[in-house]
């Protein structure tokens, strides 16, 4: 999921307008789903049911890959870091 940007706080006009946006967009789309014929209403509500749970089932699968990958590293480098103490730092030359 996109993660949402705050706003800077030196901008009110563009703050207000973002703010007025977010709630007259999703009357906007009921207001046209209404007069509009059956079938648009019904493909919008489907297309972001779908959209949703797209969504949330590729961040699963991203975050869970994520995590795997980011605990493996931590292992390598654990593991190198337990090989470096074990050994010398500089070999002997015979």
């Amino acid at each position: 999921m996109q993660k949402m940007q705050n706003m800077p706080k030196g901008n009110d006009a563009a703050a207000n307008q973002m703010k007025m946006m977010t709630m007259l967009m999703p009357l906007m789309s009921l207001y046209f789903a209404f007069i509009l014929p059956g079938a648009i209403g019904i493909y919008w509500i489907f297309n972001n049911v779908f959209t949703c749970v797209q969504e949330v089932i590729l961040t699963k699968r991203i975050r869970g890959r994520q995590e795997a990958e980011q605990a493996a590293e931590a292992e390598r480098v654990a593991a190198e870091k337990g090989e470096a103490r074990g050994k010398p730092r500089c070999a002997e030359v015979p």
